[in-house]
């Protein structure tokens, strides 16, 4: 059944990879989100159940994975291709490098404007512009610059096996799987003060 299930999935990604990959990170981000609002859950002492589950919030983030983040790195990772050709050490490393240079301050960053903006928008009565505002300038001020030095811990070494040993038709593949743990961290950090309208932090 495994072998079965891989050579669809195989099949799927060298038919329609960019959809394909697309539809993988949709379901690793609702995965990483629901893991996210699990923890903040427990921390409360409440249970994880589909009344305290905020369905707003991950359809949200799986938006974000799916028609944002899977996209732009689909492109990304041909053009890196294309600047860079082979897996030489030397020439993996400038791939590695020029990525975390030019996509993790700008990507991270994306990610926290994008949640606070878009949840708060589809809050019904909550929508109020000098909140996210404020809100965002925090995050952006206090939060970014360590998302982007755990970024430069997880996704160097990754990347680097990545350009190392995956075809390029799979190479978007465990950059999407890693970002499931990704996200579940993305999802805590964006969500650490709690709501928005002034209630007290989760962590």
């Amino acid at each position: 059944m495994f072998r079965a299930g891989w050579a669809a999935y195989r099949s799927a990604m060298e038919n329609a990879p960019l959809l394909t990959n697309m539809c993988t990170s949709g379901v690793c981000m609702f995965t990483g989100d629901t893991t996210a609002q699990y923890v903040e859950l427990k921390r409360s002492n409440k249970d994880m159940t589909f009344k305290n589950w905020n369905p707003t919030r991950t359809a949200v983030a799986v938006g974000w994975n799916t028609f944002l983040f899977t996209p732009l790195f689909a492109v990304w990772f041909r053009q890196l291709d294309k600047w860079f050709p082979g897996t030489a050490v030397k020439t993996v490393m400038k791939k590695v490098v020029l990525n975390q240079c030019v996509v993790s301050l700008p990507i991270n960053a994306g990610y926290l404007s994008y949640t606070t903006a878009v949840e708060q928008f589809l809050s019904p009565g909550k929508f109020d512009p000098a909140a996210i505002h404020k809100r965002l300038t925090t995050q952006l001020s206090e939060d970014v610059p360590k998302l982007f030095v755990s970024s430069n811990l997880l996704w160097i070494p990754v990347n680097s096996l990545n350009f190392l040993f995956v075809p390029p038709t799979f190479r978007v593949l465990p950059t999407i799987f890693c970002s499931t743990g990704w996200s579940t961290y993305l999802s805590l950090t964006a969500h650490k003060r709690g709501d928005i309208s002034g209630n007290t932090e989760v962590s």
